[in-house]
């Protein structure tokens, strides 16, 4: 097994333990910012996109559910569909 196929297999591994989660958290760092993704066997939340990590782990903490934490002083912004606008078309 290659060194690539044996990271896939891991991935793959991981992803299947996912399916029988009550909930999945997920930070993922895309270079020039964090995407936060909550998973629960109903469905997904649109994940939320932060431009520092301290942003992104503040939103997770309010997501673990586990009380009060640093109050956020920037507005939530979340689209569950798409937006179309002029410069769209």
């Amino acid at each position: 097994m290659t060194h690539e196929e044996e990271i896939e297999a891991i991935k793959q591994a991981t992803f299947d333990k996912f399916k029988g989660a009550n909930r999945v958290w997920i930070v993922e760092d895309y270079g020039s910012g964090f995407m936060v993704h909550d998973w629960t066997p109903e469905g997904v939340a649109p994940p939320m996109s932060y431009p520092t990590l301290r942003k992104a782990a503040s939103r997770l903490l309010q997501l673990f559910g586990i009380g009060p934490v640093a109050p956020q002083t920037w507005p939530e912004e979340a689209c569950v569909g798409s937006i179309t606008t002029g410069t769209d078309q």
